[in-house]
């Protein structure tokens, strides 16, 4: 796909392509019925449409892979047209931040269908299907597969896609979209000596689809907060959606609800971060909108905690609230800077890590990794840099141990290392001038096969993890695990390539005695206290094994007070001849 983008980037810098606006654009104004629609361009090139839509008084708002420089300048110096550069798959998130979906809005997109992959094509659909207003219109111009083998003006070295007008309406129903037009044939896009053969399609949320995920009555059979200002929902039915989550009129953000093990009802979380709760006024009244429409209100004074009333600000000035964790952050991907800062500070933190006994390199983890597969790029809403070192260990408690040491050598070596006593499976390494970056500590737990932190296991091979591998992050040569793209399925679910931005964890029964167990043996090695025995239910039964004489034997000054270590030995970790050369 680079070498795609390459070609268009070359394409829109020349003088090839043309300026005057499309047969399509002409067609899709003569079906709006007025001049003030909110139209949002996917796949927008050099915006000769629309610049059009622009000319006829409509707000717009295009998005792109590479927005060249003469639209940007454009897109600058009004007020009513902004440009968005994203990739393909995090575009619909992107465009949140610009376009107010919760109105009608027009979606235009012209001759980009086929030039991207079926699974992204299924991505943008299922992303727009989840955003869009039910009164929105969505408008497709593209090559379909009766034009497979005729010339073509721009060449056929780059990617093109060639699909039928049935299957790609079938796409549009199966992601919740119904289609009210549709016309085929050669005459709608002539170009010089070009006429393709192309599709036309007119489309709208459909109403069924949406019914399918919001139930017609209220589910929700309790709400409260509990003592960390935690707030919790349980639904009674099986309700899939988002659950408004608001202060006075203000929607802070949205968070999903998740299908119990049950079968027969969900849940909902929200987990407000200090940053938020300082932020919120000091009177004021929370409330839950359901995806039915049903507000539920929170009562009791400030359940949350109160702040400087700042929030409503932050917010206007492009802050975000993340439903995963409740952070109040400004999205840093977009900043400038921010990318090479982060470049910079991992190649100091791998200096930071490196020969720390039994400790892998470090490698990018989590959200910075799930990017990197997916677009190569940072993901436009995460909030920091992941990074993870991979220990060897079977239990939360030799992890724990672990993760004192290696904290304890850092500070040693003069690192400022910022740890929280209630997530204790990560900590922040913090180097002047730089973003910090969030390392979290993995292990290998060989009895149930699987990949641990400290209150998730994913299960995979070692083969999955190593040996480490060279990869490119926004154009940077980064460390990433053997088979990312298998672990990320692993730990994100099978739906990982469609952008989430309410992404939260479904913490089982088994998360929560694992991440339990860890923060008592990080307690224990934190006080110099024995290690409380970490029982697993899930483990398979060993066989007991035969009796055999113990022999005492002293134990030497040297290692009496120090936590018994395992040896990566079997784990084939990166030697110093396989690391990238620092700055």
């Amino acid at each position: 796909m680079l070498a795609n983008i390459e070609y268009w980037q070359s394409v829109y810098s020349s003088s090839k392509v043309p300026t005057f606006p499309s047969q399509f654009s002409v067609f899709v104004q003569s079906w709006l019925s007025s001049n003030d629609a909110s139209i949002i361009e996917v796949g927008c090139g050099n915006g000769r449409d629309s610049r059009f839509f622009h000319q006829m008084g409509h707000t717009v708002t295009v998005s792109d892979q590479v927005i060249c420089d003469d639209l940007q300048r454009f897109a600058m110096a009004r007020h009513n047209f902004a440009a968005v550069e994203t990739s393909i798959v995090d575009a619909v998130d992107s465009l949140r931040h610009a376009v107010d979906f919760s109105k009608p809005v027009i979606l235009y997109s012209r001759f980009f269908q086929h030039a991207i992959s079926e699974s992204d094509q299924l991505s943008m659909l299922n992303a727009l299907s989840k955003v869009l207003h039910k009164d929105s219109l969505m408008f497709f111009e593209f090559r379909l597969d009766g034009d497979a083998d005729a010339p073509k003006e721009f060449g056929t070295t780059h990617f093109r896609r060639f699909q039928s007008a049935e299957e790609f309406k079938n796409t549009l129903a199966e992601t919740g979209f119904e289609c009210v037009y549709s016309c085929e044939g050669t005459g709608y896009a002539r170009y010089k000596s070009e006429d393709p053969h192309v599709g036309r399609f007119v489309a709208t949320p459909n109403a069924k689809g949406h019914l399918r995920l919001v139930p017609t009555v209220a589910p929700v059979a309790t709400a409260h907060v509990d003592e960390k200002h935690w707030i919790h929902g349980t639904c009674t039915t099986q309700t899939e959606g988002l659950v408004a989550v608001k202060v006075d009129d203000i929607t802070m953000t949205h968070v999903p609800l998740i299908a119990n093990a049950d079968g027969t009802s969900s849940k909902f979380i929200f987990r407000p971060a200090h940053c938020l709760v300082s932020s919120l006024p000091v009177n004021y009244a929370v409330s839950l909108v359901l995806p039915c429409g049903t507000t539920l209100n929170v009562e009791g004074d400030a359940p949350l905690g109160t702040g400087d009333g700042t929030l409503s600000t932050k917010l206007d000035d492009g802050y975000i609230v993340s439903a995963k964790a409740g952070y109040l952050f400004r999205p840093p991907a977009g900043e400038a800077g921010w990318k090479e800062q982060i470049f910079q500070a991992y190649q100091l933190a791998r200096e930071a890590v490196a020969d720390i006994d039994d400790t892998s390199d470090l490698f990018v983890a989590y959200g910075a990794l799930l990017g990197q597969v997916r677009t190569g790029d940072f993901i436009a809403y995460d909030d920091d840099f992941d990074a993870g070192i991979l220990v060897d260990a079977d239990s939360p408690a030799e992890a724990a141990q672990h993760y004192y040491r290696i904290v304890g050598v850092l500070r040693e070596r003069g690192y400022v290392v910022e740890t929280s006593s209630s997530h204790l499976g990560n900590f922040y390494l913090y180097i002047a001038d730089y973003p910090p970056i969030d390392i979290f500590l993995f292990y290998f737990r060989d009895s149930t096969k699987e990949l641990c932190s400290y209150n998730l296991a994913h299960q995979c091979s070692k083969e999955v993890m190593l040996p480490l591998k060279s990869a490119l992050l926004a154009g940077e040569s980064m460390l990433v695990p053997n088979q990312p793209d298998a672990l990320v399925a692993a730990i994100y679910g099978e739906n990982w390539e469609t952008p989430d931005p309410h992404f939260q964890w479904n913490m089982t029964p088994r998360h929560d005695r694992l991440k339990h167990a860890y923060q008592a043996a990080s307690r224990a090695v934190e006080n110099g206290e024995p290690i409380p025995e970490f029982i697993d239910p899930w483990l398979p039964k060993k066989v007991a094994a035969p009796a055999v004489e113990l022999v005492a034997v002293a134990a030497s000054t040297e290692s009496e007070n120090l936590p018994a270590q395992r040896s990566l030995e079997g784990l084939d970790l990166p030697t110093e001849t396989t690391r990238l050369t620092t700055p």
